[in-house]
Order: C-alpha cells, then structure tokens, then sequence
C-alpha cells in the first residue's frame, strides 16, 4: 500500500508544475 503523505507529496508537486 502506498502511504498517504506519499500520495499527497505527490499530488501537490503535480499541482505546483
């Protein structure tokens, strides 16, 4: 399973390119 502070560190840098 994926962590959820993985899943959310990623969704934000996906949000911030």
């Amino acid at each position: 399973m994926v962590s959820k502070e993985f899943v959310l560190n990623s969704v934000l840098a996906l949000m911030m390119l």
